[in-house]
């Protein structure tokens, strides 16, 4: 999540956390967050079919991936949002306030 909100591309930070089959179709994808998602959202249904979760397990674990999706759109949501004229132009004032104050 970090690397695409700062879009940047997958790097060699995430191969040791992946099998290299991962790692190469994330590089190929527009928006990798979704795509580990997709993952492990697959990863829980195997786990919950072969008995290791049960399902209020499996619930709790599938709200929490859920919350994770609403938390990447409420952050693309802010880094696409622009930043209001009157912040820009007061920030600008206050940082020429202060070089010249400490002049």
């Amino acid at each position: 999540m970090k690397l695409h909100l700062r879009r940047e591309s997958v790097n060699a930070e995430l191969i040791k956390l992946m099998s290299s089959l991962h790692y190469s179709k994330l590089n190929n994808m527009n928006h990798p967050p979704l795509q580990i998602v997709f993952w492990i959202g697959t990863y829980l249904q195997d786990v919950y079919h072969r008995n290791f979760v049960n399902v209020y397990q499996l619930n709790s674990l599938q709200k929490l991936v859920d919350d994770l999706v609403d938390i990447l759109g409420s952050c693309e949501r802010i880094l696409k949002t622009p930043t209001p004229l009157v912040l820009l132009l007061a920030s600008e004032l206050e940082t020429e306030r202060l070089v010249t104050a400490t002049y």
